[in-house]
């Protein structure tokens, strides 16, 4: 009996911990429809792909190296997946969580979108990821996004 409960407790224990699908993401005040971010560990993950395009950025995966670098007007930023190293204006840094591939996307924790110019604000009660461009004009109120999906 023990052993069962026991079993029961590590199953809950091991599914509370995969990707929470779901979390619309807003770039500049612009829904990315028919993509999303995820929360996995602790950690809001955002699909680079999508967000690279939005900010006119360009994204280049080097398959075999597992290296992708993203270049936005003169600033080159690379990832390396699974690694905790980013290199950013020729600077390596020391990050906590690196860019993952997951179902042939890759995925970039939200926090190390300063490294591409770019803020960020996780709304968990709404599952938003707001992403604010710095190249960008100011634009309306993250809010008026949330209001026009309604």
């Amino acid at each position: 009996m023990k052993k069962i409960i026991f079993l029961m407790i590590l199953v809950v224990c091991l599914t509370s911990s995969v990707w929470a699908n779901g979390y619309k993401v807003s770039v500049d005040s612009h829904l990315l429809r028919n993509t999303s971010g995820v929360f996995y560990g602790g950690v809001v993950y955002v699909p680079l792909k999508p967000v690279s395009e939005k900010i006119k950025a360009k994204m280049t995966f080097d398959k075999s190296a597992c290296k992708v670098t993203v270049m936005r007007k003169t600033e080159k930023t690379v990832f390396y997946l699974g690694k905790n190293k980013v290199y950013s204006s020729g600077t390596e840094k020391i990050v906590p969580r690196g860019a993952v591939l997951s179902e042939g996307k890759i995925y970039l924790p939200a926090a190390l979108l300063n490294n591409m110019g770019c803020s960020y604000r996780v709304d968990m009660k709404r599952r938003y990821i707001f992403i604010r461009s710095k190249y960008t004009p100011s634009s309306p109120d993250e809010i008026d996004v949330i209001d026009d999906i309604k």
